[in-house]
């Protein structure tokens, strides 16, 4: 029910033209370090990885010491981008369980859709040419919550 009730919500404010209001602020890989470093993230530059991928202009991991990490990525088109959101979303959705839930928008410049399983807690976020991916075990799930509110992705 909360679902659908967000599905028009969001379907409103896209007839209407309202979707500037909806804009986020992509993080530079500068940005994502800074705050990564200030949430006692270790982070790693690992753009070396993807050298046979030229859409990858930077790859950044941040490790935290309970042994999670986040993925930031900056690429050369937003369609890139929407793809491997789209490409990780399909995998997260063929990992639900019995008992999950999960959420998805897509608004502006953006999209994010997180999925809760009973072990895993898994998170993907776009916004223009940026992307953001997290597959945390559960009981990091509102320490991951807090750093992507902390980063606005």
């Amino acid at each position: 029910m909360k679902r659908k009730i967000l599905v028009v919500l969001l379907s409103v404010f896209m007839l209407f033209g309202l979707t500037g209001c909806f804009k986020k602020t992509p993080l530079t890989t500068d940005d994502f370090i800074t705050n990564a470093n200030s949430s006692n993230f270790t982070t790693q530059d690992v753009t070396s990885d993807f050298s046979s991928e030229p859409s990858v202009l930077k790859a950044t991991i941040a490790l935290n010491s309970k042994g999670y990490q986040v993925e930031f990525y900056e690429l050369s088109e937003e369609s890139i981008a929407k793809s491997m959101f789209n490409t990780n979303k399909a995998d997260f959705e063929s990992l639900k369980s019995s008992k999950y839930t999960d959420s998805e928008v897509n608004a502006g410049n953006y999209n994010t859709y997180s999925l809760s399983t009973e072990s895993e807690y898994m998170y993907l976020s776009r916004v223009d040419k940026t992307f953001l991916y997290l597959k945390v075990d559960i009981s990091n799930k509102d320490a991951v919550k807090e750093f992507i509110d902390k980063i606005g992705y």
